[in-house]
């Protein structure tokens, strides 16, 4: 969730609606795997034909495979590219995945809890997930971290292992800060910062002097 204490720019592009319907985000993300260092370590590549159900993108050495979604539902994806009115609805529909947990709230009960028990339910038992959230969990990192609070995505992430839902398979978000993209491994609660001038082209969130 963003810190209310801060001022953010936000600039979302025409473009960004074509950047989700055609799929080229997932080429995006791979272009942020290969550059990573820390949360992506080894090589990625696209898998272009999918007729058969295939993963988005495998490791060319270990084979290792990785599936990404979006996420928003297909009722916030309609938001996307429609009047200004909308996207603020639809960013609001964004901060509720990320919103503080609320004192003796069950983690079943958290949207991101229930998107993420979703799509693990949807990919396949040796693909690991990689989570695409077009909104800033946090404002800035340095290069390379380890995160020392828990976020509501940590604690999502927590229950669906406990509950056997994740089985063995790693869970990676990504995500834009101030000037750049993060990757987020969970698991190993590393979080990294690489260069996003791609994915800026179409949208951003900037914190802004006061």
């Amino acid at each position: 969730m963003i810190d209310s204490g801060f001022l953010v720019e936000i600039w979302i592009g025409d473009t960004f609606k074509n950047l989700i319907k055609n799929g080229r985000y997932e080429i995006l993300i791979g272009g942020l795997m290969n550059a990573s260092k820390y949360v992506f370590e080894g090589e990625y590549e696209h898998i272009e034909s999918q007729a058969n159900g295939e993963c988005d993108f495998v490791e060319k050495n270990t084979r290792k495979k990785f599936d990404a979604k979006l996420c928003f539902n297909k009722s916030e994806g309609k938001m996307i590219g429609a009047p200004k009115g909308e996207m603020i609805k639809w960013l609001e529909e964004m901060n509720e995945y990320f919103a503080d947990v609320k004192p003796y709230s069950l983690p079943q009960e958290l949207k991101i809890y229930k998107f993420l028990k979703d799509k693990l339910n949807t990919i396949k038992d040796d693909e690991n997930l990689i989570v695409y959230i077009p909104f800033p969990m946090m404002l800035d990192i340095p290069e390379v971290c380890n995160l020392l609070t828990s976020t509501t995505l940590d604690i999502a992430v927590e229950e669906l292992k406990n509950e056997g839902i994740t089985k063995g398979r790693q869970i990676f978000a990504i995500f834009p800060i101030n000037n750049g993209m993060a990757l987020y491994d969970i698991e190993k609660n590393l979080v990294e910062k690489v260069n996003g001038e791609e994915f800026e082209k179409h949208l951003f969130f900037k914190r802004k002097s006061s």
